[in-house]
C-alpha cells in the first residue's frame, strides 16, 4: 500500500514524543543563557548610564499548577506544587541586593561604561518626582508564580514597570500559545504601574537628558527551589521539583531610556538553573491527601453519573527548600552576578 513505507517511522515518532517529556525549563550555565534582545541598535556608542531602578527579587514561596486527568492521578502527578524556602535569614537579603548592585557597576565600569554616582542621581529634581511616586521598600508580593519579597538597592526606590508593554511587540502564538506574562507581580500591582507609567516614564526621560546618560534600570528574580513544567504526548502536563534556585525569563533584565527617548532591553529568553542548593523535603499533609482523595472520588462519581461539567482531578503537594543561610546566599550570589556578568558582556558587544 502506497502509507505503509510510512507506518513503522510515524509510530516511532509517536513513541518518541510520548517517552520524551518536552523540557520547559532546562538547567543551563548563565554564562551562556539565550537572551532576549530588544532594539539593540538602540545601543550603539553608549558611554554613560545613570540607574534609578534596581530591584532585586527573592521569592519565598514558588507555585505551579496544570491541569491533570484520571491516569496522572493514578500515577501520583500533582496538579498544585508549592516550594517555601526555609533557613534563608531574610534580613540579610538587603545586604545580598546592595552586592549585586555594586557588581553591575564594577562590571559597567570595566568595560568603559561610566555610571552616574548615586549623589549625582539624588540631587535631580526628576529624581525627586520618581521617588514620590514610588513605594517604601522592602515589599512583600503575593502573585501566580508564589511569594516574595522585592528589594531596592542602596537605597534607590522601589517602583515597578510594566515589563510587557515597555516594548511593545508583535508575536504570532501557534496552537494557542500564551503571551508573555509577569506571573511575579500580581494584578494590583501591575495595574498601579500601569497608572503611574506616564508620570514616571516622564520623570526618566527628563532624568536621562538632563545628565546625558541612558536610564538603566535593573530587575533580578530568584525563586524559591525549581519548578519544571514539562509536557508529555500522552498524559499531557507534569510538574517535577529541585533543589535548585531558577532565574526565569522577561522579569530578569536590564531596561533602557534613552536621552532620545529611545528603548532597549536584555532579557533572559529561558529559565536558568543553578546546581543543587540545601534539600527538599516533602511536607504534604495527610489532611491535604485526604481531601484530594475525596474530591477525586466525587470528581469520578460526576462523570459517571453523566455530569455536563465536573470539578477536575487535583492533587496537591508541598515541599520546603531546606537551606542554612550561607549556603542560600553563596548559590544565589553567584547565580545572579553570573546572569549580570552576561547582560554586561552583551551590551558591551552591542556598543561598537
Amino acid at each position: 500500500m502506497l502509507f505503509r513505507p510510512l507506518l513503522a517511522p510515524a509510530l516511532a515518532l509517536l513513541i518518541a514524543l510520548a517517552a520524551a517529556p518536552l523540557q520547559a525549563q532546562t538547567p543551563a550555565a548563565p554564562e551562556g543563557a539565550p537572551l532576549d534582545i530588544d532594539h539593540p541598535d538602540k545601543l550603539q556608542g553608549l558611554k554613560r548610564v545613570v540607574i534609578p531602578s534596581f530591584n532585586v527579587h527573592f521569592v519565598t514561596q514558588s507555585r505551579a499548577g496544570v491541569p491533570i486527568n484520571g491516569v496522572q492521578v493514578l500515577t501520583g502527578a500533582p496538579s498544585n506544587v508549592t516550594i517555601t524556602l526555609k533557613g534563608a535569614d531574610p534580613a540579610r537579603f538587603q545586604a545580598l541586593a546592595d552586592a549585586l548592585y555594586d557588581q553591575t557597576v564594577q562590571r559597567l565600569q570595566a568595560v568603559g561604561i561610566e555610571v552616574v554616582p548615586l549623589a549625582t542621581l539624588q540631587a535631580q529634581p526628576a529624581f525627586a518626582e520618581i521617588v514620590q511616586k514610588a513605594d517604601p521598600g522592602p515589599k512583600a508580593e503575593d502573585a501566580a508564580a508564589g511569594q516574595g519579597v522585592f528589594h531596592a538597592a542602596r537605597g534607590l526606590p522601589l517602583y515597578h514597570m510594566d515589563e510587557v508593554s515597555f516594548i511593545q511587540k508583535f508575536e504570532i502564538k501557534l496552537f494557542g500559545g500564551k503571551k508573555p506574562e509577569d506571573t511575579f507581580l500580581p494584578l494590583s500591582s501591575r495595574l498601579a504601574a500601569g497608572f503611574s507609567h506616564g508620570f514616571i516614564a516622564q520623570a526618566e526621560q527628563r532624568l536621562a537628558q538632563a545628565l546625558d546618560a541612558a536610564v538603566l534600570k535593573v530587575r533580578l528574580t530568584v525563586t524559591a527551589g525549581t519548578l519544571d513544567v514539562a509536557t508529555n504526548f500522552w498524559t499531557g502536563q507534569e510538574i517535577s521539583t529541585r533543589a535548585a534556585a531558577t532565574m526565569s525569563p522577561l522579569v530578569n533584565r536590564f531596561a533602557f531610556i534613552l536621552p532620545d527617548g529611545g528603548k532597549a532591553r536584555l532579557a533572559l529568553k529561558q529559565p536558568v538553573t543553578s546546581g543543587e542548593i540545601g534539600e527538599l523535603a516533602n511536607v504534604t499533609s495527610t489532611t491535604s491527601q485526604a481531601a484530594d482523595v475525596a474530591r477525586n472520588v466525587l470528581n469520578v462519581a460526576m462523570i459517571l453519573g453523566g455530569a455536563r461539567t465536573n470539578m477536575g482531578y487535583g492533587r496537591s503537594a508541598d515541599y520546603e527548600w531546606r537551606v542554612t543561610p550561607e549556603v542560600y546566599e553563596q548559590g544565589v550570589s553567584a547565580q545572579a552576578a553570573q546572569l549580570v556578568a552576561q547582560l554586561v558582556t552583551q551590551v558591551q558587544a552591542l556598543r561598537p
